[in-house]
């Protein structure tokens, strides 16, 4: 979880590298969309890499693939890039080091060995006082 006053964000890199939540903390008003029970969706429609995807909520990317791709299951790696006063900076990243017969044909590449990273960031709140405004 990243945390400043004004949100709470909380990560799963173990279920994708998702961003789950999104908490605007002055409302408690939870900014995605976000099902607490995960539904299976789209079971043998031909629709996805592993022939459904379990849906709960929140941004996860669409990686090596589309329609989510294969990685959408499986665990990112997580890091801490920087921690200091001003800022918290985490990566979530995974390579397409594998290969997954039983995908629907149209979305079977093979191994890729792309390499996908993203970041994200949390910077405390700016004090009212210290603020530009237009």
């Amino acid at each position: 979880m990243l945390e400043n006053r004004y949100l709470t964000v909380t990560l799963l890199p173990e279920f994708g590298g998702r961003i789950i939540s999104m908490i605007y903390k002055p409302t408690g008003h939870e900014q995605l969309y976000r099902t607490e029970v995960g539904v299976p969706y789209g079971m043998r429609a031909g629709n996805f890499y592993y022939d459904w995807m379990m849906v709960v909520g929140g941004i996860f990317p669409t990686f090596p693939d589309a329609e989510h791709g294969k990685t959408w299951l499986k665990p990112w790696d997580f890091k801490v890039v920087k921690q200091t006063a001003d800022e918290i900076t985490v990566s979530m990243s995974f390579t397409d080091d594998f290969e997954y017969a039983a995908a629907p044909k149209q979305f079977n590449k093979g191994v890729t060995g792309l390499e996908a990273t993203y970041y994200v960031t949390l910077k405390p709140a700016v004090p009212r006082s210290t603020r530009a405004w237009c």
